[in-house]
């Protein structure tokens, strides 16, 4: 299934169900300001104390985490 295929609220339920770990929630919120909330990579960094590229590589890292399956 394609990002632009889903609702917001099965996008949420997929990023809940898949993203574990020990940063898992704070990488939940990452990827939920990103994809539903539509924030820019810049204010996520901001947002969560990051560099511009570590909140893309984050974001990044999670996208395939989820959409691989």
């Amino acid at each position: 299934m394609k990002l632009d295929e889903l609702s917001n609220s099965e996008l949420s339920k997929m990023i809940d169900e898949n993203i574990r770990g020990l940063k898992a929630v704070r990488n939940r919120k990452i990827l939920k300001d990103r994809l539903i909330n539509g924030l820019l990579y810049r204010e996520i960094a901001d947002k969560y104390n990051l560099s511009i590229d570590r909140a893309q590589k984050i974001v990044y890292r999670l996208q395939e985490q989820i959409f691989k399956r």
